[in-house]
């Protein structure tokens, strides 16, 4: 007589089986999902931030260029001065101690 439910009760603790993995599996999958719809609400408000930062990030740099194309202006103007006037002075050596003539023999 009990072997007449032994398969009734095989089959319930079956489906008992395949009910808790599909729960156990569930639980997971819904937390990931509400993680996924926050993150996505997150990056919608963080994507504004960037932008915001990105700006000032730019305007700062072009501000730093600006700086720094003024302190570097004075000091090539001052060697390129230099290097003019000792390019002047080596070629009015070379005209009037040289006689004009070059150093090649």
């Amino acid at each position: 007589m009990w072997l007449e439910i032994l398969p009734k009760v095989r089959d319930g603790a079956v489906v008992f089986l395949i009910l808790q993995t599909m729960v156990l599996y569930a639980v997971p999958l819904l937390i990931l999902y509400a993680i996924t719809r926050g993150m996505r609400q997150l990056l919608s408000k963080v994507r504004e931030g960037f932008i915001i930062v990105h700006d000032a990030v730019g305007k700062a740099f072009a501000l730093v260029q600006r700086v720094v194309e003024g302190v570097r202006a004075p000091f090539l103007w001052i060697h390129g001065s230099i290097a003019g006037g000792q390019a002047l002075i080596s070629a009015l050596r070379r005209i009037f101690l040289d006689g004009g003539r070059s150093n090649e023999r």
